[in-house]
């Protein structure tokens, strides 16, 4: 009997042991959840601090999983990316650049943001120009001092490229000069800058000494990991551009695009597996309009769900309408008008800013002294909504959709 009890016992204290152990595991996975969670929360500032905190902490941010969920998290809404210049004065001229990540809701078919953090850059020669990308949460632009910055708003870092491509020597000038291209390959799983220089290569002949004017492209390819550090270098594009392009171009299905500067002349494509250079002429009647002035290529390349659309800045003006025409056959330049929007806003021209899940970003002035807005608009449901987050100034402005991605 006694050892029947003692038996008994025994068993019950087994078991309350192993319910111990199984409340403790579901207890310290409850905390990892909860870890989790809030980690999930934060910002991608915050979580680079957060590594230095502890081996687990550290190790439940470098985990794949765990970047995956916080990209998903981010990514079902765009931000929006705002650009201030804040200019120091006298005597060096200096200036510097603040990258705003806002958010915005949709209350009353008006946009609000409240700024949430933002990086500054610091570069004497710099200037607001066309030669700035971004995607996948990084910004790529050309400052006026021939320097291409790399940043991450996110997390504050900052870095400038070499620019090895563009050294001039004694027997040649390169000079880098426009149609910066800058994107993510998801098929490379890699990031991807393009940039066009301007080289003079110096002959010599029996006839005369010169200079021959040639356009050479480079591209820098590059991938990040958790600790936002790249490997990369450059790569000359064996063929010359065939012209001057005009400000900065796109990338669409692994192809980049640019408008041409010269009047009447095609749309340049250069296809990044084959690195070849194509050229894709404009819908029909197009050519006449072309310029909007003597130096201005009113043409606009845009990017929509992965489809490459043509648009004219100053087609409202003639037609009250913002007019999207989609490229459907590449080789026979063939092209389609898929939208003709109707805004009701009274503006000159429009000028598309960025894109992103169907919808893109439109500047517009009423006049050259009026106040410049932007509005986002569906050509899909032919609707667009103001964008009215800060004053606009001449030092602050709305560079376009940003998705918060995690490095």
């Amino acid at each position: 009997m006694a050892s029947e009890t003692e038996q008994t016992g025994g068993g019950s204290r087994e078991k309350a042991s192993q319910a111990a152990v199984a409340a403790a595991g579901e207890l310290f996975l409850d905390q990892a959840d909860i870890l989790t969670e809030v980690l999930l929360r934060l910002d991608v500032k915050s979580l680079c601090n957060c590594r230095c905190v502890c081996k687990a902490w550290k190790a439940t941010i470098a985990n794949p999983a765990f970047d995956k969920m916080h990209s998903e998290r981010y990514n079902r809404r765009d931000y929006l990316l705002f650009e201030e210049k804040v200019f120091y004065g006298l005597p060096y001229g200096l200036s510097s650049i603040r990258y705003i990540i806002a958010e915005h809701n949709e209350v009353d078919m008006e946009v609000r943001a409240t700024r949430l953090g933002g990086v500054v850059i610091s570069d004497k020669y710099w200037t607001r120009g066309n030669l700035l990308a971004q995607d996948g949460g990084l910004v790529c632009f050309v400052s006026e001092s021939k320097l291409i910055y790399l940043c991450n708003p996110q997390t504050g870092q900052t870095t400038f490229l070499p620019l090895e491509p563009f050294q001039s020597s004694s027997n040649s000038i390169s000079i880098l000069n426009a149609g910066l291209v800058f994107g993510y390959l998801s098929s490379k799983r890699e990031y991807v800058i393009i940039v066009i220089g301007v080289s003079w290569k110096k002959m010599r002949s029996f006839r005369a000494n010169g200079f021959v004017k040639s356009f050479r492209a480079s591209k820098f390819c590059f991938d990040f990991d958790h600790g936002s550090s790249y490997s990369a270098s450059w790569k000359e594009i064996k063929e010359n551009c065939p012209y001057c392009v005009d400000e900065g171009g796109i990338l669409v299905d692994n192809s980049a695009y640019w408008v041409a500067r010269e009047k009447n002349k095609p749309i340049i494509t250069l296809d990044l597996e084959s690195d070849k250079f194509g050229l894709i002429g404009y819908p029909p009647g197009w050519d006449s309009r072309l310029l909007s002035n003597s130096n201005s290529v009113s043409a606009r390349l845009i990017d929509l769900k992965g489809q490459l659309y043509l648009t004219d800045s100053f087609s409202y003006v003639r037609s009250g309408m913002i007019e999207l025409w989609a490229l459907i056959k590449t080789n026979e330049s063939c092209w389609v008008k898929e939208h003709a929007i109707k805004l009701d806003f009274p503006v000159a021209s429009v000028y598309p800013k960025s894109s992103s899940r169907g919808e893109l970003i439109v500047e517009s002035r009423a006049n050259e002294d009026c106040v410049k807005k932007y509005y986002i608009v569906n050509p899909y449901k032919e609707s667009a909504r103001l964008v009215n987050p800060v004053e606009y100034t001449d030092d602050i402005y709305l560079v376009g959709f940003f998705r918060r991605n995690f490095f």
